[in-house]
């Protein structure tokens, strides 16, 4: 069951190694049961987890032994958590060892007398709702018949939205009496906004299921939830049904009995020198009548065929010159296609951005986000790029504003952050031009999809959605003074209004560079998939983009170009390099090619060069209201996965020698070797990590709305992100005869294997 692995002992870091399954996929051996030094949750080692889902079923292994389920249709709903246990009957293992693997997590159990258990958790690689558990027992010697047991704990939680979720930190080193008051406030209000929200959770988890019940003729224990999944006839901030919950044996002629107030499954027995091989699924169905046709597909699921499809998703062939990026590439792409969750409302599935924003918040988002996601998952998972897509769209309200996260049951909020952030629309006309581009599905132009909120039946086509963005862009968001588009309420960086001193002048009449060479970028782009049904838009479209080119230029300030305007004539950016600013000009060509040489020197020399874990999004701290984030820390400096991979990308035009070497420093590989004792960053990891001039560096921030620390991994801006950078320095490029390889200069041969097709490059042999 465990199959051949193959060492190739490095960038593990303190907690373990990484080696390749038979199929040559890659794998994460955990390190022992003892709990070694450095940053770990709570429950140290034991509790480091690892994703295991689908696109039909939220699943994390950990190493302890645990799987934690997740319902996610309706809104996040924690259904099962460390009280599952699975084991011999009556028996503690003296030994545990774990190892995570591209859709599956296998365990080992050692007990006393050489009895030896093998288990393995695993998804298709579908959107079938249903785990597989693969079960070995070797009883060699010295040994009665033992029983096998299986128990799954249902112990649900609703993550009612939290708008405010960190709990009280101390302020960091060297803080001011002011400073010092400040943060004492802020974080306190988080605090008790966190306690309220986990009482309201509390209430609202109360009585979700019954006692399970034991269906002998499937040789299943069935979970008995309370409130049933119902037709969604609108969006809901709260939804409470259930799927229902089923563990099935798949062996027949076994012995099987359930019991207990858990899902509880007894299999055996297995007597002296006996070898006995199980298997069970776990399915989560909306519809009951749905159990025995999820039971079936689990019994004929190949486990090792499901393991080989999860890491074929992408496969980077360098002949070996590049280990660690031909392995992670496969990782990461599991990782994604693994990522996403269906929305009852909204009928398609998305790209949870995952960590503390899904796994605390209970909230999901941004389209920005979905934007990024679907670049890379339209080369591993078209389908999934086109849901995506279709989700964005289904965010829009008639007016053209693209509304910022979503939570429940499809119901669309703030999030506390801001109603309409003013990239979002850029953002889609990106992700759009690219699917469009690279897939060749133009037929998606003109299929009509409905606004939010769909009960309204307003809808339009994506072709009208194009020419709607730019529409919204030009008169509802605006140019500023200096020509630059507008900030409203917020760009990319949604703390960007707490770096300025009067955030309701900024609000008004700030300007943002990020948006603005963006648009530069993108508009001509999008023009063209409008060019003949609105060729009027797409001309203006054009004109806006030459226009914006012009103002963004005269923003250089001899090293680099402006964030933008504070909204009281000051410049934002003239002392300090936000990297976020540059990334754009650099991927659009704003300025000649002279200054953007020397941009480059300066975001290397300042921003990357110093960081061993990729460049950070400050050269240094940045002033931020209330002193609320730390210095380092988030937008105040922080690393970024996002903005690292658009940097990459304009590195590629402009030093591809630099490029190479960000690809290998913002890797899973070049954050282990670094902070090798920081338990996250080696095989998932946050959207951001802490720079190296802020206090604990490597690990990743926490600030009043997020604790991004107590939910480290699975963001999936730490997989996508390297991903598109990685597509970008190759030279895999959108274009409208599809995806090309453009000539790059990079130091190997390579070849990139995705259902999509096979792509080459590289110098001359």
């Amino acid at each position: 069951m465990t199959g051949v692995l193959r060492g190739d002992n490095v960038d593990g870091g303190a907690f373990g190694c990484w080696a390749r399954d038979a199929d040559d996929s890659p794998t994460y051996l955990v390190g022992g049961s003892a709990t070694p030094e450095g940053v770990l949750p709570p429950g140290g080692i034991a509790a480091c987890w690892h994703q295991i889902g689908n696109a039909g079923l939220t699943a994390t292994a950990h190493a302890g032994g645990w799987v934690t389920l997740w319902a996610t249709s309706r809104g996040m709903i924690r259904l099962t958590g460390p009280s599952s246990r699975w084991g011999v009957v009556g028996e503690v293992p003296v030994r545990r060892r774990a190892r995570f693997g591209c859709g599956y997590a296998a365990w080992e159990a050692s007990y006393a007398g050489g009895l030896l258990v093998r288990r393995r958790v695993g998804s298709p690689c579908d959107d079938t709702p249903v785990l597989r558990v693969d079960v070995e027992i070797a009883n060699p010697d010295g040994r009665l018949a033992v029983a096998y047991e299986e128990d799954w704990v249902v112990e649900p939680t609703v993550l009612l939205v939290g708008a405010l979720m960190s709990p009280h930190l101390p302020p960091p080193p060297g803080a001011s009496l002011t400073h010092r008051l400040a943060w004492h406030a802020t974080y306190g209000l988080s605090a008790v906004v966190r306690a309220l929200t986990t009482a309201a959770r509390s209430v609202a988890s109360a009585r979700l299921v019954g006692p399970p019940r034991f269906d002998a003729d499937r040789r299943a224990v069935w979970s008995a939830p309370r409130h049933p999944p119902r037709p969604a006839l609108g969006p809901a901030w709260v939804d409470r049904s259930l799927p229902t919950l089923v563990v099935a044996s798949l062996d027949e002629d076994v012995p099987c009995e359930g019991g207990g107030s858990a899902l509880r499954l007894r299999v055996g027995d297995v007597g002296r020198g006996r070898t006995e091989r199980l298997a069970f699924a776990v399915a989560l169905a909306d519809d009951p009548g749905d159990v025995d046709a999820l039971i079936d597909r689990a019994r004929q699921a190949d486990p090792a065929a499901s393991a080989r499809s999860w890491g074929s998703l992408a496969v980077l062939d360098t002949g070996g010159r590049a280990p660690a990026l031909e392995r992670e590439t496969a990782w990461h792409a599991a990782y994604l296609v693994g990522a996403q969750q269906p929305d009852a409302y909204f009928g398609h599935r998305y790209v949870s951005q995952g960590s503390a924003y899904a796994f605390v918040h209970g909230l999901q988002g941004a389209p920005r986000d979905y934007a990024i996601f679907s670049v890379p998952l339209t080369l591993i998972d078209p389908a999934g790029a086109r849901h995506l897509l279709q989700v964005m769209m289904r965010m829009t309200k008639p007016s053209g504003s693209v509304l910022y996260a979503h939570t429940g049951r499809g119901q669309c909020t703030a999030g506390g952050v801001h109603a309409a952030p003013t990239d979002l629309p850029i953002f889609f006309l990106w992700a759009l031009t690219e699917y469009v581009w690279a897939t060749g599905d133009r037929a998606l132009l003109d299929q009509p999809v409905p606004f939010y909120p769909a009960e309204d039946r307003a809808t339009a086509t994506p072709r009208d959605r194009v020419a709607q963005a730019f529409h919204y862009l030009r008169d509802r968001v605006g140019r500023g003074p200096h020509g630059l588009l507008r900030v409203g309420s917020g760009d990319w960086a949604d703390p960007i209004s707490a770096m300025v001193v009067d955030r309701r002048a900024f609000h008004e009449h700030g300007e943002s560079g990020f948006n603005t060479a963006f648009a530069v970028y993108v508009l001509p782009r999008a023009a063209r998939l409008i060019a003949e049904s609105h060729p009027i838009d797409a001309a203006e479209m054009v004109a806006l983009a030459g226009e914006l080119r012009r103002a963004m230029q005269n923003t250089w300030q001899g090293e680099w170009f402006l964030r933008g305007y504070d909204g009281r004539g000051g410049p934002l950016g003239e002392r300090h390099l936000f990297l976020d600013g540059q990334v754009w000009p650099l991927i659009a060509g704003i300025g000649d090619d002279a200054q953007r040489a020397r941009l480059v020197s300066a975001i290397g020399d300042r921003n990357d060069d110093p960081s061993p874990i990729g460049a950070t999004i400050l050269d240094r701290p940045h002033p931020v209201r209330f002193g609320m984030l730390a210095p380092g820390w988030d937008c105040n400096g922080g690393v970024w996965a996002a903005i690292n991979a658009l940097l990459a990308w304009g590195y590629a035009l402009h030093d591809p020698a630099r490029a190479w070497r960000l690809l290998e420093k913002q890797s899973l590989a070049g954050h282990a070797r670094a902070y090798p004792n920081v338990w996250f960053g080696i095989w998932s990891g946050p959207d951001a990590y802490n720079a190296w001039f802020g206090s604990r560096p490597g690990e990743t921030f926490v600030q009043p709305a997020t604790p991004m620390q107590e939910y480290p991994v699975m963001n999936a801006n730490a997989h996508a992100g390297p991903l598109l950078a990685l597509m970008r320095v190759l030279g895999l490029e959108a274009t409208e005869q599809g995806m090309v390889v453009q000539p790059r200069e990079v130091p190997v041969r390579w070849s990139l294997t995705t259902p999509v097709g096979t792509f080459s490059g590289g110098p001359p042999r």
